[in-house]
């Protein structure tokens, strides 16, 4: 007979192995949006799924307009995660048009810049909303809920998530249809770009922004160019706070540009139970946190416009 410490350490595999093989499994497929254009996204979605009224996140990749890869090996962790739970992962190519830009000097250069960045947002939230558009009228057989869908992204990819959300609230695009907004935003160092301040941000979908104070590359909390500003994450939280909306905000005291990327690997529980507390329709709070690291050294949160300029190019 077998002995009994060697049944249990057998029977303890056994189970092991039977949660190992039925751990979900993350299927990838490409599909092209728009052929115009050549725009593709990758579907990240688990292979032992009902397919039946599934939420999905579309998520835009960041790069500063310049360049940038929707499936870039950094944002794997989360993709997988979240499509190991359940979520559709949508992640979307968009038009970079800052690529072709080069600025000139002096206050000429700045205001080429700004104006350059304005049409750089513009064309991505346009290829933004046209993706989603597109994730809409897959949802029956993809097996998507098309009132669970969440905007995300990272830096560039985090503007034009907000900016998509912005632009639902301020005026409704046509290629969306009637009576859609995103369930809820999840980005990571963004901002909206406005001309003067934000309209109707009471109306925002639930957001959980995260974005560290020292970062020149996106504002943290508002960097303006005469009527046009950038208003970050900061900015943003506060507005929604003191509104009434629902969210969460994640500050790290002394972080730089790298909360583009962190909170994709250290923060995804928080991301989850987040969603999880939005979509199945909890009552409204807003979280906000705030992460000090002892004995930071001195650092900048003062950035000009020029900063700006200097970290994007």
């Amino acid at each position: 007979m077998t002995p009994r410490y060697l049944r249990r350490i057998l029977s303890a595999a056994a189970v092991l192995l039977g949660t190992l093989l039925s751990q979900a499994a993350v299927e990838t497929t490409d599909f092209t949006y728009n052929p115009a254009e050549g725009l593709k996204l990758t579907r990240y979605a688990d292979t032992n799924r009902t397919g039946k009224g599934d939420p999905c996140i579309i998520f835009a990749f960041g790069g500063g307009f310049t360049h940038g890869e929707r499936n870039d090996a950094r944002y794997q962790d989360y993709f997988r995660f979240m499509a190991e739970r359940g979520y559709v992962v949508c992640t979307i190519d968009y038009r970079t048009t800052l690529a072709s830009f080069t600025p000139q000097s002096g206050s000429d250069g700045i205001q080429q810049f700004g104006m350059a960045l304005v049409g750089a947002i513009q064309t991505a939230t346009s290829d933004y909303i046209s993706a989603t558009a597109y994730i809409l009228g897959q949802a029956t057989s993809w097996g998507i809920d098309p009132r669970l869908i969440v905007a995300s992204g990272s830096s560039a990819g985090a503007i034009t998530a907000l900016q998509a959300e912005y632009t639902l609230v301020t005026d409704r695009p046509e290629a969306l249809p009637a009576g859609f907004n995103y369930a809820a935003c999840v980005t990571f160092a963004g901002a909206i770009l406005s001309q003067g301040e934000p309209q109707m941000l009471a109306q925002f979908c639930p957001s959980m922004l995260f974005h560290g104070d020292a970062d020149c590359n996106v504002p943290y909390d508002a960097l303006t160019l005469g009527p046009i500003g950038l208003y970050g994450s900061h900015y943003l939280a506060t507005r929604f706070k003191d509104s009434g909306c629902a969210g969460a905000f994640h500050t790290q005291m002394g972080a730089d540009h790298s909360m583009a990327l962190s909170p994709m690997t250290s923060n995804l529980y928080d991301i989850a139970g987040f969603l999880q507390r939005i979509l199945s329709g909890a009552p409204k709070s807003y979280d906000w946190t705030v992460v000090t690291v002892p004995d930071t050294a001195p650092y900048r949160t003062d950035f000009t416009i020029t900063d700006f300029i200097r970290a994007n190019q």
